[in-house]
């Protein structure tokens, strides 16, 4: 009876961790493919004093700043509320080609063992360690 009751409790427990690694691989397949924010401190607002040597002829008065032709910069990880951790992580698990990943959840499901996070990213490292 309690053998039982234990493999349901694995089986549920491997069902919300699959669903969880794959929410982790397609969030590392997002970051991956995203443009890298430049960091840093934001530039500061140009000056249009009229100042010599800012392109105003004396007497004039500048010109407004042109904004919104730019492309806005990519959210920064902690604007997404993901830390640099998760997002290296995750990023290693998607860097996992498909059919890689689908064995390793089969298998390890076959197995009787417990899904995880760290089981993804030591296979992760083997894979890119053979890559290599």
């Amino acid at each position: 009876m309690y053998a039982s009751q234990a493999q349901l409790g694995l089986e549920a427990q491997n069902n919300a961790a699959e669903v969880r690694l794959r929410a982790e691989r397609r969030a590392g397949e997002h970051l991956a493919a995203m443009r890298k924010h430049a960091g840093g401190r934001p530039p500061a607002p140009s000056d249009c004093t009229g100042a010599v040597g800012a392109g105003v002829g004396v007497g004039e008065k500048p010109l407004p700043a042109v904004t919104g032709l730019s492309e806005p910069a990519p959210p920064r990880l902690d604007e997404l509320h993901i830390t640099r951790r998760q997002s290296s992580q995750w990023q290693q698990i998607a860097a996992l080609p498909k059919p890689v990943f689908e064995a390793h959840i089969r298998t390890t499901r076959l197995r009787s063992k417990e899904l995880t996070t760290a089981g993804a990213l030591k296979l992760a490292r083997q894979h890119r360690e053979v890559d290599q």
